[in-house]
């Protein structure tokens, strides 16, 4: 079987600027054990706790979504992360991938530059990880469009320290998407659908990864979710191998040229921003798990600014067996910028002896709430309730 590259990834995204090594020099790897993988890894210590960290939530959403058609992971998995780019090719990757997944020795890897893992590497690690755990867990039954088009999705996804905000449409996405719609490049749906695995590989494209990422979230998200049970069912008759899956497909959702139109309709008339509220939403999780870190380690604040400053000043205090990447809550403290310019206001509420929350309102006049529980030192569990106080917006719905 052909490896499953993300070329996607390369393609859309700029790669790193590493270093050059000489490729015949295997870089020396430590090794580390988690509950769904063994890592292995030449970069330095908070990279490894941070794949650690973000491989097992990964494998958590990945079984939670799929739990309909999926079966359970009865073995640790291997994953290879490189700090170069020479010591990932001299392990076997792919020249112009920035990971993959070898369904013949069943490893994943990637490689991240030496300065440590990026949102380039984390969205390669998500999409080829999905590869590994449907070849582990849900079994090579899945036709090409629905393995990479969920393997997109779940790339897309925001990782938020505690858990996956999945559902993700990123404007520069949706733009590209509404580009290829008016130019008229998209091929017909079941000119892809029915490709093999060798056949996708041969024809690679960021349009073709476009066309299955945007099918396969039409039938998770579209319509409000009324395909979701339906496509559920599709995967789990197919990977269980009661049906082909063109049959399987028309059964669940009719002719496949009706399914085009109606995805076509779906995509052309998404407003701009579609996903701003699960943009918020991962922001407010992510600040809502460092709060409930900080509160387990006694640490007060009397408002969310004071809250900002400690995070700003690296001063959030953790314990050692819950510690979150630093590099997350920057990117969320970016996001907070940006929805406070948006008009959104974020307040910390106190209420002793409840534990703080996060309230994030935006400037529709719709509220978000992060909460938290601890057991013990550390975090049990982290939400977000949504109170609608206006008229909802066009947001997709998660």
């Amino acid at each position: 079987m052909d490896k499953r590259t993300n070329l996607m990834a390369a393609m859309v995204l700029p790669l790193l600027c590493l270093a050059s090594a000489s490729a015949q020099t295997k870089p020396a790897l430590r090794t580390y054990e988690t509950g769904y993988y063994v890592v292995h890894t030449d970069l330095g210590r908070d990279a490894a706790r941070e794949a650690e960290l973000r491989l097992t939530r990964m494998a958590e959403e990945y079984r939670r979504r799929t739990r309909g058609f999926s079966g359970e992971i009865r073995r640790k998995l291997p994953f290879y992360l490189f700090g170069s780019e020479a010591g990932y090719h001299a392990a076997g990757g792919t020249p112009g991938t920035a990971g993959e997944y070898d369904p013949n020795t069943q490893t994943l890897m990637a490689f991240a530059g030496a300065d440590g893992p990026d949102l380039v590497t984390w969205h390669t690690v998500q999409h080829e990880g999905f590869h590994q755990f449907a070849d582990q867990v849900i079994g090579r039954r899945l036709p090409i469009w629905a393995n990479e088009g969920l393997a997109e999705y779940f790339a897309e996804a925001l990782f938020t320290g505690d858990s996956f905000v999945p559902g993700i449409i990123p404007q520069w996405r949706l733009k590209r998407i509404r580009e290829t719609f008016q130019a008229g490049k998209f091929p017909p749906l079941r000119e892809n659908m029915v490709l093999s695995h060798k056949q996708w590989n041969q024809r690679i494209s960021t349009m073709n990864y476009d066309q299955v990422w945007s099918l396969v979230h039409y039938f998770v998200h579209g319509d409000n979710g009324a395909h979701r049970e339906k496509f559920t069912t599709f995967l789990k008759t197919v990977s269980t191998g009661q049906a082909e899956w063109e049959s399987a497909f028309v059964e669940q959702f009719g002719p496949i040229e009706e399914v085009e139109a109606n995805w076509r309709t779906h995509w052309t008339h998404l407003p701009d921003d579609p996903t701003a509220e699960l943009y918020a939403e991962a922001t407010l999780r992510t600040l809502t798990g460092f709060l409930a870190r900080a509160t387990a380690r006694r640490q007060r604040f009397d408002s969310f600014e004071a809250f900002l400053t400690a995070a700003e000043r690296r001063e959030l205090k953790s314990t050692e067996s819950d510690w979150l990447p630093p590099s997350l809550l920057k990117v969320a403290m970016a996001r907070v910028a940006e929805l406070q310019k948006a008009g959104g206001a974020f307040t910390l509420v106190t209420d002793a002896p409840r534990p703080p929350k996060i309230v994030y309102a935006s400037r529709d006049g719709n509220e978000m709430v992060g909460q938290f529980s601890l057991k013990g030192s550390r975090v049990d569990q982290v939400i977000v309730e949504r109170r609608v106080l206006a008229s909802p917006g066009a947001s997709v719905s998660p």
